[in-house]
């Protein structure tokens, strides 16, 4: 039978139709109101949205936080987001709205006032009663970033040996593949090390684990789709040389500065890398390429006293720049 997952956020809603892993539709309505007739409707018109002729036949699963809404409807599997982000051993997600993140193992939750530009007092009040409200431009949505660009270091890393992925409302219909959405990925991983970065542009990571939670036959499901690979980050502190090998034997050495953000595409293959830092020693891996492809990033994103937003502004057209740089050369 054919299954609509129905995954209800803080500022979208996310449907998926899902008839097999080669054959679904992914349906994202940027608003959201916990009215079970308002969710009733939307289901409704995304369903005809999704050119599904008769809802009865698709087994319904909802998934929503911190409690799962009423929708008006008998679904066959309800569950919070954090247990469906607790059964996804295939990645470690990453779920970031305007003021929370879930991962696998923690939530948070939190809006500083010391954020708040004078200039956009009105804009974020009236976001916590009115959460669909969208920026206006990408400046805009970076200091909305920063409510969770500063969140505790160990809430998104420790120790990871399988790709990130990173979704939720701030990486769905907020996601426009713009330089400071990228930032801020980076600016969340602040904890040493090195990791493989993946984003989920249609939010359909949770629906996804969804399936794989409610029919065995999908339980592989997660392992088999392909989320837009970004590249490798290097977290590091002070000085990194490296070495670049690619397939067909090209070699690019560099160096990478104390405080710098450094991005340098990479061939779509397997690509060897081997860096050096004072803090992570020698690392040899052999990495693919992605949409950005190597990412050393040597700011020091684990000191809070050092790293605000203040110290971002200072350098964010450089930083930024460095990304845009990549993008536009793909």
């Amino acid at each position: 039978m054919p299954i609509l997952s129905v995954n209800i956020g803080r500022s979208e809603v996310s449907l998926l139709a899902f008839n097999s892993i080669d054959d679904f539709k992914v349906y994202n309505y940027p608003y959201v109101i916990n009215d079970p007739s308002f969710l009733k409707e939307l289901i409704k018109t995304a369903s005809k949205e999704l050119k599904i002729p008769t809802l009865a036949k698709y087994d319904l699963l909802v998934c929503g936080f911190p409690e799962i809404p009423d929708i008006g409807m008998e679904a066959k599997l309800a569950m919070t987001l954090d247990k469906v982000s607790a059964s996804i051993k295939e990645f470690f997600p990453v779920f970031v709205s305007n003021f929370s993140i879930l991962t696998a193992s923690s939530f948070l939750s939190a809006a500083k006032l010391e954020y708040v530009d004078v200039t956009l007092s009105d804009f974020f009040p009236n976001l916590s009663i009115y959460p669909y409200l969208v920026p206006n431009d990408s400046l805009e949505q970076f200091t909305l970033d920063n409510f969770v660009r500063f969140f505790p270091n160990e809430l998104i890393a420790n120790n990871i040996n399988v790709p990130m992925v990173f979704s939720g409302d701030r990486f769905g219909y907020m996601f426009n593949n713009d330089p400071l959405s990228y930032m801020l990925i980076f600016d969340l991983v602040k904890t040493l090390g090195v990791y493989e970065l993946r984003v989920d542009s249609n939010n359909i990571l949770a629906n996804l684990a969804m399936i794989a939670r409610y029919d065995d036959k999908y339980s592989n499901i997660l392992a088999e789709y392909k989320f837009e690979s970004l590249g490798v980050l290097i977290n590091a502190e002070g000085t990194v040389e490296g070495l670049i090998e690619t397939e067909d034997g090209t070699r690019q050495l560099f160096e990478v500065k104390n405080e710098q953000l450094f991005v340098v595409p990479l061939a779509l293959g397997r690509n060897r890398i081997v860096l050096k830092n004072a803090q992570l020693g020698t690392i040899e891996k052999t990495v693919l390429g992605g949409t950005l492809g190597l990412i050393v990033d040597t700011r020091p994103k684990n000191n809070p006293e050092i790293y605000n937003a203040t110290y971002i502004e200072k350098q964010l057209n450089i930083w930024a720049n460095s990304v845009k740089e990549v993008i536009t050369s793909l």
